[in-house]
This record gives C-alpha cells, sequence and structure tokens, in this order.
C-alpha cells in the first residue's frame, strides 16, 4: 500500500512539474501563435466606419434578459444604445418588478401593440411597451422563466436576420457588435453563430484607486490574476466551437437556425453551449455548410469580481454533455464526434479529478520519502514559475495603453504570480465539483 502510494505521489510530482512547469510556458506560446493567427485572418475587408454608416450592413436585434430585481437596468439599456451600428433594435425581457419601473420611468415607456409570431415556446408576455426616448427599444412583460424561455419569447419577438444575446452585464466597446459581425457580413450564408469573449479590467492609476476599482491588497491580486489568466488560457482552446469559458460576452445567432432547431433550452442550462452542440447536430458535422465564429478580441472589461461569477456559469456541466452523448465518438460527425468533442469532455469531467488528486499526493511526498525537502521546494517553484509566466503574461495583455498601474498594485501583482496557482486553482476545482 504505502508503495504504491509512493509511485502515485512520484507521478503525482511528475504530472505537475509537465503541466505547469514546462507545459504552461509551451500552452502560452501556442496562445499567443493563435492570437497571432486569429488577427491575420480576420475578416477585415471593409473598414469600420463604412460598415457602421452603411444601409447595406445586416440589421441584428439585440435580445437582453434582465433580473426583475436588477439594480442597473436602465444603464445596461442606454450604454448598448451606444453601441455603434446602422441599424439594431433591442429587445428587453424582464418581469414584473422594481427593473421594470426603473425602465417604464428612465426610457418613458408607454404600452404598445406589437403583432409577431410565436414560433418558440417561451416565457408568457403580459405586456409590451416602446420607448418614447428611442424608439428602437422594445420592452417585453414576462412571467418569471428560465433564461431559454426569456430568450425565446425574445426570439419570437426579433424582426432581423442575425439575433444578439446580451445576458451579460459588462461595459462593452462601441465597435462590440461591429467586430463580432464581421464575419457574418462577408459569409451570411454560412455564419450561424458567433460567440465573443470579455477581458478583466485592467490595473487603473490613482484615481481608479481612490474609488477602490484597483486591487489594492494580496487578497484582491489573486482574483485579478486568476480572472486574467482564465481569459488566457482558454483562447486557443475553440476548436469545438463551444462558448469560450473565463468571460463570455455577448453571442450572436442566427435567426433561422434558433428557429430550426426548436429554440433555446427551457430548462436554462447553459443554453450557449446547448444551442452550439444542437447546432452541430442539426448540420451533421459538415464544416463547409456552416461556421460559429469566434472573435479572439476582447469586446468589452469586467470586473475581477465578476468575472469569477461568469467563469462559474460559462463552464458546461456534466449534464449537458450527457444530453448530447449522440455526438461521442459518431464518425458522422468528422473530428468533432471522434476527437474534439470526447477531448473536451475528458478535461471537463476527468482531468479536475485527476488534477486535484495529484495537488493532494505532492503534500505526502516528503513524508512518505518519494522527494526531500529541498526537491520538493524546486517542484514548488517550477511549477509556480510556469504558472508565474503565464500570470505575468496576462497581467501584460490585459493593460491599456496611457493608463500606468500603481507601483503597490504592480507589486502585489507581481509578488503573488507565482503563488497564484496554490490558491485559486484548488478553489476552481472544489467549486467545478460542487457543480458537477
Amino acid at each position: 500500500m504505502i508503495e504504491s502510494l509512493s509511485w502515485l505521489t512520484a507521478a503525482s510530482a511528475v504530472l505537475l512539474v509537465a503541466a505547469y512547469g514546462i507545459g504552461a510556458p509551451f500552452l502560452l506560446l501556442r496562445t499567443l501563435l493563435t492570437l497571432g493567427k486569429r488577427r491575420r485572418r480576420r475578416y477585415r475587408t471593409r473598414n469600420d466606419d463604412v460598415l457602421a454608416t452603411s444601409r447595406f450592413t445586416i440589421p441584428v436585434s439585440l435580445i437582453v434578459p434582465i433580473e426583475a430585481d436588477a439594480g442597473d437596468a436602465p444603464h445596461r439599456v442606454r450604454h448598448l444604445l451606444q453601441l455603434r451600428y446602422p441599424e439594431l433594435e433591442l429587445i428587453v425581457v424582464v418581469s414584473a418588478g422594481s427593473a421594470l419601473d426603473e425602465l417604464k420611468h428612465a426610457l418613458s415607456l408607454s404600452a404598445a401593440e406589437v403583432f409577431y409570431r410565436k414560433s418558440l415556446a417561451g416565457a408568457a408576455v403580459r405586456g409590451l411597451y416602446r420607448s418614447n426616448a428611442d424608439p428602437r427599444v422594445i420592452v417585453v412583460q414576462s412571467e418569471p422563466a428560465s433564461a431559454g424561455e426569456a430568450l425565446n419569447c425574445g426570439v419570437n419577438l426579433a424582426r432581423y436576420r442575425y439575433l444578439a444575446v446580451v445576458d451579460v452585464a459588462a461595459a462593452y466597446n462601441s465597435d462590440a457588435l461591429l467586430e463580432a459581425m464581421q464575419a457574418a457580413l462577408e459569409e451570411p450564408q454560412r455564419v450561424v453563430g458567433a460567440a465573443t469573449a470579455l477581458t478583466v479590467r485592467p490595473v487603473e492609476g490613482l484615481e481608479a484607486a481612490l474609488r477602490g476599482d484597483a486591487p489594492a491588497g494580496l487578497l484582491e491580486a489573486l482574483r485579478y490574476l486568476s480572472a486574467a489568466r482564465t481569459r488566457l488560457v482558454t483562447v486557443g482552446r475553440q476548436r469545438l466551437d463551444l462558448p469560450s469559458e473565463g468571460c463570455p460576452g455577448f453571442t450572436i445567432w442566427r435567426r433561422d437556425v434558433v428557429l430550426d432547431v426548436g429554440g433555446f433550452a427551457q430548462d436554462g442550462i447553459a443554453v450557449h453551449a446547448d444551442m452550439t452542440l444542437r447546432v452541430h447536430a442539426h448540420y451533421g458535422g459538415n464544416r463547409q455548410r456552416y461556421r460559429i465564429i469566434h472573435v479572439s478580441e476582447p469586446v468589452g472589461l469586467v470586473a475581477p469580481a465578476e468575472a469569477e461569477g461568469l467563469a462559474r456559469r460559462a463552464r458546461v456541466p456534466a449534464g449537458l454533455m450527457w444530453r448530447h452523448k449522440v455526438l461521442f465518438f459518431n464518425p458522422r460527425y468528422g473530428r468533432l464526434g471522434l476527437f474534439d468533442l470526447p477531448r473536451y469532455a475528458f478535461n471537463l469531467l476527468v482531468a479536475p479529478w485527476v488534477e486535484l488528486s495529484a495537488l493532494v499526493l505532492l503534500g505526502l511526498a516528503v513524508p512518505l520519502g518519494v522527494l526531500s525537502t529541498g526537491h520538493f521546494l524546486v517542484v514548488l517553484f517550477t511549477i509556480g514559475l510556469g504558472n508565474g509566466i503565464l500570470t505575468a503574461t496576462a497581467l501584460l495583455l490585459t493593460g491599456l495603453s496611457g493608463r500606468d498601474p500603481r507601483p503597490a498594485a504592480l507589486f502585489n501583482l507581481l509578488l503573488v504570480g507565482p503563488l497564484e496557482y496554490f490558491f485559486s486553482r484548488p478553489a476552481l476545482l472544489i467549486d467545478r465539483f460542487r457543480r458537477t
């Protein structure tokens, strides 16, 4: 028993060193190469200024589900109306509550009659309002419902060919919708969806520190680095065409495709990941006929504290994978069914258990005599150094020009960079186990 445990402990040490001490720099190199490749292949045949003013640009329907007790509903709507796009409509789906009352006052809503076809089973509509301040806004008062039912309600009222589901509150760039729609504007017959991502709000200067927005302590620095690191390491894992983990932004779908697959899942479990898998099943894996695009450049900013919640929401549960088990090892879906989806399921369901077991067994290396105290410290240093390279690069990529970080905040971030893995990773794994 002791001998077997010693072998497992030695294997755990080798695994962690290979994965984070050596694998992390190689992962970083692959990620940076992926970013460069995607930027070179971006759809840039037309200038953004031309697309933003052309009447031939495909209109978009923005669907914004808002919680009944959300306190920032008017601000979210006004912020989305500032997106630079030639023609869009904004459909807000909200049930009765304080958020609806604030929207009525802030947007000068008045009851309206809107004729639409109920193509999908969604939340029951109890009232329709138009904004007297901006005719592009339609507010739907619905019964309390799941995320999927609220989205289906918005799809029923949408008039345009593409739907942009904005279910994440963030500070979006003014050109975010133009960036995400670039590929669809070039190939509307093939592009059926587009996923975007957010980046962590960068370290700000003294003014932001006085407002409390900058990470001042070591714990805040750990939270900031964990969110930035998650955003960086998930950039290259998009071959499966699932919504990215980390900090997902808004998601674009072609309306006819949403109708063909029966709308969003009404149980509200990872609605975009479920929609993606159903789109793959609908098209039979023929990648010559459709494309799901991932925009590598972030379309907005999110606070580090909110990024943790977004990362938890973006994780695909095991139940969803079981729901689409017919895709696994199915040659009909080509590389997706034979390789990409099984590998994704392994990383989702099996790899976290292996990683947590390795961390626990590593603590037994010295008592079992597998490693001496000096070798144990070398292993920890190697793991911390490899992860520190990732976090330092994430810190560099999330910065903005012209905004110098405070020396104290920068020092804290660099100090805890090599230690971030040992604190945030176990907490992340435990949280994932609770959800699976």
